[in-house]
């Protein structure tokens, strides 16, 4: 209508920022070889979201001796009342580690963070994070310790217009494009340098249909290059969630997307249980993990199904064959995972 009935006055109304609790949750496991693990995190936030604290308190001790030290405790808070958000916190983490190069070691990390991130439109953004830590770890296999006054810096270019089916992204893009650095005061020499590029594509063929492109490349080097798993559901399916351990990763995932089944009940005596929007998939993956000689791509192709568990989760089944392109390994490989395709 040209004009509203009754009478209305402008005016401004106070403001004042109340903080609720947004999220809680907490978990308590018991390991027979580390012992017992136990944390809890929250988030809180005002009315408009605007101003948020998170905040993390856990415990890593296996023994009473250590229950002390072994606290983790973190408190970041963010700030998105303008264009620019930022945020700052600190933290202090303790935990004992394992992989294949280092052994057993320990790490001790307190300091502080600082984050900004930078809007160029509804969907693409600059990404920066701060960290200033020092840095104690111990290192069981070779007897050794190493201190570090660590600064390390990245910056991102990322972009996402995706649009979601019940299972994952089936229309538009998505891609992140990082690099970082990491320096020692106490040396100053380049502790860690490292890059990555995560670029996925969706081609749209029919309401529930697509065709998924990823292309990831990783690479760090340095003193102590920071190195990435390869392998399992949810990166180069066929081969094992922990195959290849390397600083040096490239992937690329091809999949088509299509409707399998609508809805499927079963029945009980209880009475029956349904599941719908079961996807299916046909995929070709290849990759390869390695640090200093590169050997060679490894490969798969296989087909899958994915169980929507309503909006919480996806159940994704995968049955792969190996390749090495020139012919298939004996066998197959049967995984499954929770969670939405890439």
């Amino acid at each position: 209508p040209a004009t509203l009935p009754g009478e209305y006055e402008e005016g401004v109304l106070d403001y004042s920022t109340e903080f609720s609790l947004d999220i809680a949750q907490s978990a308590i496991a018991y390991d027979a070889l580390v012992g017992t693990i136990g944390g809890f995190q929250t988030v809180i936030s005002d009315v408009l979201g605007n101003e948020l604290y998170y905040v993390l308190i856990s415990n890593t001790a296996s023994t009473k001796d250590d229950f002390v030290e072994a606290f983790n405790v973190g408190v970041t808070y963010l700030n998105k009342t303008k264009r620019i958000n930022y945020g700052y916190g600190i933290y202090h983490l303790f935990d004992e580690y394992f992989d294949e190069y280092e052994g057993l070691f320990s790490e001790r990390q307190t300091g502080v963070i600082g984050l900004v991130s930078y809007p160029l439109s509804k969907f693409t953004r600059i990404e920066t994070s701060m960290f200033a830590r020092h840095s104690y770890k111990k290192l069981f296999l070779f007897e050794r310790d190493r201190h570090a006054l660590l600064s390390t810096n990245y910056i991102s270019y990322v972009h996402d217009n995706s649009l979601w089916d019940v299972s994952g992204p089936i229309d538009g893009q998505r891609y992140n494009l990082t690099v970082g650095l990491t320096t020692d005061f106490y040396s100053g020499k380049v502790f860690n340098r490292l890059a990555y590029a995560d670029i996925r594509n969706y081609l749209r063929l029919g309401k529930y249909s697509a065709f998924a492109t990823r292309l990831f490349g990783f690479t760090s080097a340095g003193d102590e290059p920071q190195r990435i798993y390869l392998g399992g559901s949810w990166s180069l399916r066929g081969y094992d969630r922990k195959e290849f351990y390397a600083r040096n990763v490239v992937l690329i995932s091809n999949e088509l997307r299509f409707p399998l089944i609508d809805a499927l009940y079963i029945g009980f005596p209880f009475g029956r249980v349904g599941f719908r929007a079961i996807r299916g998939a046909l995929f070709v993956d290849a990759g390869s993990g390695w640090n200093d000689r590169f050997d060679r791509m490894y490969g798969s192709v296989g087909v899958g199904a994915r169980v929507s568990l309503g909006y919480l989760m996806v159940l994704r089944f995968d049955l792969a064959k190996r390749t090495d392109f020139t012919s298939f390994e004996d066998g197959l490989d049967f995984d499954f995972f929770f969670g939405w395709n890439f």
